[in-house]
């Protein structure tokens, strides 16, 4: 094979930073999460340190309560956790959220489960009358007083439908106007500067540098898609065993493991399918 070169590292961390006009949409944050969309259709998490974790399995995402969020693939809706697992399979048909809880159904005909933040089902096969029951009993529930959730922050209104953030009367909170009316959550807020441009802002006003991530574990075969899709080398948040960088034409396959013997192993498999690969190209040549 021509033009293949191969950087070993050890205990490297690699990081790439994605532009902030990428983002189709990136929502606030809750249980430390923000759901992204490229504008390119793939799906994220961004964490409060800015890392971001590419979910291109999943057809849609939703955002986190306490442990869990509802992920969809092939029109089923699932579950996964904060390490990004998934928990429970995708086989619910029909999946609404009601403040920290999911309501699910398996099929059309099939009475409702309800699932908390944590995973655990806390009713299994009831029917629509038990479910407007407990809707009901938790709408009553005090909800937050909104006063202290914005403590000292304000998003006066302009006529030009832009919305400045001020703290204690001072405009230099945050550099940009928004173009959406959005308030501080966790401790953060998104700012739409423009179209597929948004910027997130700490309580301080400092703005939260993103870096894409995603997990491999030397599962290489499907990096093909996502460098495809974003153009763009695609590294893990941690790796703290080896890595390869296997150059080759326009793309780079990386490749992780915990031990050099697995590394080996590892490389060897990208190679056998790089040279697949050129024998197809001459084929069709």
């Amino acid at each position: 094979m021509d033009n293949i070169e191969i950087k070993d590292y050890e205990n490297l961390d690699m990081y790439c930073v994605f532009n902030s006009n990428d983002y189709r949409d990136i929502n606030d944050f809750k249980s430390g999460y923000a759901v992204t969309c490229h504008k390119n259709g793939v799906f994220g998490y961004i964490n409060e340190k800015g890392y971001e974790t590419l979910m291109y399995d999943y057809d849609e995402i939703g955002d986190f309560s306490n442990l869990i969020a509802p992920v969809k693939k092939n029109n089923l809706w699932g579950f996964i956790n904060n390490s990004f697992e998934e928990v429970i399979e995708c086989r619910y048909f029909f999946l609404e959220r009601f403040k920290d809880f999911f309501i699910v159904k398996q099929n059309f005909y099939s009475n409702f489960i309800i699932i908390d933040g944590y995973g655990k089902k806390i009713y299994e096969n009831i029917d629509k009358s038990v479910l407007y029951d407990f809707i009901e009993k938790r709408s009553r529930s005090i909800e937050p007083d909104s006063s202290v959730i914005k403590r000292e922050y304000c998003i006066p209104f302009s006529n030009a439908c832009v919305y400045k953030y001020e703290i204690n009367g001072s405009s230099d909170l945050i550099p940009y106007q928004n173009l959406e009316n959005r308030d501080f959550s966790e401790g953060y807020v998104v700012i739409k500067v423009g179209v597929n441009d948004y910027r997130i802002f700490n309580e301080k006003g400092k703005q939260l540098k993103i870096h894409t991530c995603i997990k491999l574990n030397a599962e290489t075969m499907c990096l093909k898609k996502v460098i495809d899709r974003f153009d763009y080398r695609v590294t893990s948040e941690v790796n703290s065993g080896y890595s390869s960088i296997i150059k080759y034409g326009n793309y780079d396959y990386i490749v992780f493991s915990d031990t050099r013997e697995e590394l080996e192993i590892n490389k060897q498999e990208v190679l056998d399918y790089l040279s697949k690969e050129d024998v197809k190209k001459k084929v069709k040549l």
